[in-house]
């Protein structure tokens, strides 16, 4: 994720988002946006899955594994 310093590629929260299925370019897209908001690679976490468990209570994304889910509750 260009642009952010505090990247982990080993957390959990990350690993389970990528298995729930979110594509790289929705990470980096969110990425590039924290950039310019000067947040951190937590707030990109928890922006992606707060963003797909809104979308999937639209019923846009029915397939949301509950790890995004779990991560939004964490991030409150």
């Amino acid at each position: 994720m260009a642009g952010l310093a505090d990247v982990n590629p080993s957390h959990p929260d990350l690993l389970a988002l990528i298995a729930a299925g979110v594509p790289a370019s929705e990470f980096g897209d969110t990425a590039t946006e924290a950039v310019e908001k000067e947040k951190r690679f937590a707030w990109v976490l928890a922006t992606v899955a707060g963003r797909r468990h809104d979308r999937a209570k639209k019923g846009a994304e029915p397939n949301v594994d509950d790890a995004a889910a779990r991560l939004m509750r964490s991030a409150l």
